[in-house]
């Protein structure tokens, strides 16, 4: 059992997160933003335990405390970042089976789900089939997060199923333009679907590189690496455009740039939320 509160108000902005572990329970507390200060306690058994960590929990939420997310603590590099939103995607796919899936999870016998948008082998997605369900292993790992996740996954294409309404919670497009399923997110170099590669051999100055797409009748929308900027890792700037206007980047710093695999996680988790519950509930359906 965890536990993790909030207080705040004009004076003070304060947390407070308690765990069970066996027969003991462990309180963290203090001002938010900061590591706080750590107490753990034993008892003779588990029941104490749990019995003790109750009651100061009630104390806490009469005091005013607030149940609250615990602040996301990220992977010690962007490569592991990349892993844990696989991850993150993976369960959902197992869980939710008739209301999303992956298509690198999905095999030829079970993309059948897709019946609005059905596939075969001419379909530019159909190489993705199965791609994650046997990875290759690496004999060196690329120091770009965005490469490693190329050269470990290959793509990255989450789909809703048919009847499964977004109700406003996520833009979703359609993959090829026309009629496709919707999706909350594809990741997917140029070099996979020739419209990413014509849109970046369009923009020379600067040079895109493809890494989303939104399609719509308003036009290519979607996430860009912007590689006038970058780290001495290879990690470029992400931008968002819309049509064929370029964003005003000038002034920007390399210190500024988000690695690729921790922006992956963000949109991953921040997606997940919105759509769960409705993933939930068409499941059931």
């Amino acid at each position: 059992m965890s536990q993790y509160l909030e207080y705040r108000d004009e004076k003070s902005a304060k947390f407070w997160t308690i765990e069970v572990q066996g027969n003991s329970h462990t309180v963290r507390y203090g001002r938010i933003g900061t590591d706080g200060r750590t107490s753990t306690k034993e008892f003779d058994s588990e029941e104490e335990a749990q019995k003790s960590a109750d009651k100061l929990l009630q104390s806490k939420l009469k005091k005013g405390y607030q149940v609250a997310s615990a602040p996301v603590q990220l992977p010690a590099t962007p490569h592991e970042a990349v892993d844990l939103a696989v991850a993150h995607l993976t369960e959902l796919h197992n869980a939710y089976p008739h209301a999303n899936l992956i298509m690198e999870l999905t095999t030829a016998d079970e993309v059948d789900r897709l019946e609005h948008y059905p596939l075969d082998e001419k379909s530019f997605q159909w190489s993705r089939l199965g791609r994650w369900l046997e990875l290759p292993e690496l004999d060196e790992v690329p120091e770009s997060s965005f490469d490693y996740m190329i050269e470990r996954y290959g793509t990255l294409s989450w789909y809703l199923v048919e009847d499964v309404e977004s109700e406003g919670a996520v833009y979703t497009f359609r993959s090829n333009g026309h009629a496709g399923p919707s999706s909350p997110l594809e990741i997917l170099p140029a070099e996979t679907y020739p419209l990413l590669e014509d849109i970046a051999d369009y923009r020379d100055e600067p040079d895109y590189l493809k890494i989303q797409i939104f399609m719509s009748d308003e036009g290519c929308n979607g996430w860009a690496f912007d590689t006038r900027f970058a780290t001495e890792s290879g990690e470029y700037l992400i931008v968002w455009f819309e049509g064929s206007e370029d964003p005003d980047l000038e002034g920007q710093e390399t210190d500024e740039i988000q690695p690729y695999g921790y922006w992956l996680l963000k949109e991953v988790t921040t997606l997940s939320e919105q759509l769960r519950p409705v993933l939930q509930q068409a499941n059931q359906g």
